[in-house]
């Protein structure tokens, strides 16, 4: 079988476990606050309504609009073909939508709308059980907009910021500069034989085999969907500022050479992928295949998954163990390979032999040989989630609370715990794999 075709194998295969992750973050009664700031998109929290008029709700027809559900899923572009007015005057009973060019029309009943967004704009809605209809809520829209000055506030403290919507011609202007980009590489490296390949959401500048390519843009699209899916946002929206660039070369020196003379990076030496993310959203990876197909893959994802949090509600980071964490146990469900549970066993070997793990939870950046240790802590969080607790934890973090106060927040656990449930997990943890 060729090489991209075990990858293409495993990416489909992941995404039961990846349902797993959405299954977590999912928030399945979701209140004001978390739509307020989260369950939209990625970047339409900042063009929230102000005004105090309240939305005539039966203007909707032949509008394009994103629905936020009760179970927290969200879906766009909805093109609103039916509006049918309650039994009381004003209100909603339902809409009937059209998906993205499907011909097919769906019919949602308004008891299962959290919430209606139109040209970035909360209608802030609610479904009145007396009334038996979708209704306007004042109520919402103050709770709602109080939220998001708290989390503005709070968030300009650290020098952060909540993303603001991305126009298109701010995604034009980033799509000319990822171009010039290219051809400047093209330029530095004659000799290579480099081909774009672009998706909906990625572009990719390689120098790589068409096979090889392919593999690595169905686990890209793979990681997208999902993690979309995750958190709320709808798959078909870009959350990018333009698109993901990708630069994949074949050899390590060629890598390290685009990192110099491209990216005036000096500091790629020893690393095998690296993800740039700029303050104005932008997000490019780079790195190389070498000698080992699926070892490439899992970099690629656990790099672009980083891009993806990165554009993900606010400028805020996470703390790193959540960070690498994170990007390690999606990397392992696309990949589904060796390389995380190898990490997870040195790490664990590395901590039983010290007896400690130092300011792993609170150092700026952890070092590589306790990724391990941060994808476990990850496992342990998720298989606690009863309900929307980590995606509440992750939401929070990105409004600015720390990370311990978004850990007691959410899953009422303090650092000091989250050592003790790691400790005890060392225990069900082998110290070599076959």
């Amino acid at each position: 079988m060729p090489c991209h075709g075990s990858i293409l194998c495993v990416a489909v295969l992941a995404s039961n476990r990846l349902r797993f992750l959405a299954l977590c973050f999912t928030v399945l009664c979701v209140n004001v606050l978390s739509v307020s700031v989260l369950c939209v998109s990625v970047s339409a929290q900042t063009g929230a309504s102000t005004t105090d008029s309240p939305p005539d709700l039966l203007a909707l027809q032949d509008k394009v609009v994103e629905v936020v559900y009760t179970d927290g899923s969200a879906q766009w572009p909805l093109k609103v073909t039916q509006v049918v007015e309650g039994t009381t005057p004003g209100t909603l009973k339902y809409i009937k939508v059209q998906f993205k060019q499907e011909r097919k029309q769906r019919k949602i009943n308004a008891n299962k709308i959290d919430e209606i967004i139109l040209d970035d704009q909360h209608l802030d809605v609610e479904f009145d059980k007396k009334q038996r209809g979708l209704i306007h809520s004042p109520e919402k829209r103050k709770q709602r907009l109080k939220h998001r000055d708290e989390v503005i506030a709070r968030l300009k403290k650290t020098r952060d910021r909540l993303w603001q919507p991305v126009t298109p011609e701010a995604s034009k202007r980033q799509l000319t500069r990822q171009k010039e980009k290219i051809e400047k590489t093209k330029s530095h490296f004659p000799k290579l034989d480099f081909r774009v390949v672009e998706t909906e959401f990625f572009t990719v500048c390689t120098d790589l085999t068409s096979t090889q390519v392919d593999g690595y843009l169905v686990s890209l699209d793979t990681m997208y969907r999902e993690l979309c899916v995750a958190f709320g946002i709808p798959p078909t929206k870009n959350i990018w500022v333009g698109k993901c660039l990708v630069f994949a070369f074949s050899r390590k020196s060629d890598f390290y050479e685009f990192e110099s003379a491209i990216m005036d990076n000096e500091a790629a030496q020893g690393t095998a992928g690296l993800c740039h993310q700029s303050s104005n959203g932008g997000v490019l990876f780079a790195g190389y295949r070498g000698e080992s197909d699926t070892y490439f893959g899992t970099v690629l994802i656990h790099e672009t998954a980083h891009g993806f949090v990165h554009r993900y509600l606010s400028s805020a980071q996470a703390p790193s163990w959540l960070n690498e964490g994170m990007s390690d146990w999606i990397a392992n469900a696309i990949m589904k390979n060796d390389a995380v549970p190898r990490k997870q066993i040195k790490s664990a070997n590395l901590i039983k032999k010290s007896g400690t793990w130092g300011d792993f939870l609170t150092a700026p950046r952890i070092e590589f040989d306790y990724y391990g240790s941060a994808s476990t802590l990850v496992e342990i969080l998720l298989r606690r989630d009863k309900g929307g607790q980590f995606r509440a934890f992750f939401r929070s973090i990105k409004e600015g609370k720390s990370g311990e106060e978004s850990l007691k927040d959410s899953f009422g656990l303090s650092y000091q715990d989250l050592k003790i449930l790691y400790a005890q997990q060392l225990e069900h943890i082998p110290t070599s794999l076959p």
